[in-house]
C-alpha cells in the first residue's frame, strides 16, 4: 500500500480549493472520490516501496524541526494529462517548500520517491480531480477556472498517509 507525506493547505486557499472541488461535483465533472474525507493539501512525496510506516516517521520528525509556516500563492488551473487527465491547482514554489521537499526526499530516500516527486521532477500542486477522462470534462473544468483567482495560503503541518482511502497516520507542525 503506497504511503504519502503531505502538506495540509490552511487559510483562503484552502476554502477555495474547497469550492471548487464542490463546483467539480455539482457539474458532475470528476470521475474520482477526492473531494471526499481528506483537506486540501500539496503531496511532497509519494512512498510506493514494501517501507513500513513507521519507517517514515522519522522523516516527519526531521523536516518538522524547522519550526515556521510556510507561504503559498496559488496561481491557478493547470492539467497534468495522461491516460486520465489531473486538473490541479499551480502553487509558487519559494525556498521553504523547495527546502521542505528536499529534506522529505532525503530522509525517506530518493530511491523510494515516486519517480514525479523527486526533486528535479516535482511540481507543486493541490489536485482538484485526478480522473478526468473526457476532453469535454476538460473543457468544462478549464472554463471554471475563469471563475479562479490569485490567492494566498500557508502550510504548518505535514502528514504522513496511507491510501487509497486517505487514512493520517501521523501529523506534526512544522
Amino acid at each position: 500500500m503506497p504511503y504519502s507525506i503531505t502538506a495540509p493547505l490552511r487559510g483562503e486557499g484552502a476554502s477555495l480549493v474547497r469550492v471548487f472541488w464542490q463546483l467539480l461535483v455539482d457539474g458532475d465533472l470528476v470521475n474520482d472520490d477526492l473531494t471526499h474525507g481528506y483537506h486540501p493539501h500539496i503531496t511532497l512525496v509519494v512512498i510506493d516501496g514494501e517501507m513500513e510506516a513507521g519507517k517514515l516517521i522519522p522523516a516527519l520528525s526531521v523536516a518538522a524541526r524547522n519550526g515556521l509556516t510556510i507561504p503559498l500563492r496559488l496561481h491557478g488551473l493547470v492539467t497534468f494529462p495522461g491516460p486520465t487527465t489531473s486538473i490541479c491547482v499551480a502553487a509558487t514554489t519559494n525556498k521553504e517548500l523547495t527546502s521542505l521537499h528536499h529534506q522529505l526526499v532525503t530522509a525517506v530516500g530518493p530511491e523510494n520517491v515516486r519517480d514525479h516527486y523527486r526533486p528535479d521532477r516535482w511540481v507543486p500542486h493541490v489536485t482538484l480531480t485526478r480522473e478526468i477522462c473526457s476532453w469535454t470534462q476538460v473543457g468544462a473544468c478549464m472554463e471554471l477556472s475563469l471563475n479562479w483567482r490569485i490567492v494566498d495560503a500557508e502550510l504548518s503541518s505535514i502528514e504522513l498517509i496511507r491510501f487509497p482511502p486517505e487514512v493520517v497516520l501521523e501529523s506534526r507542525e512544522l
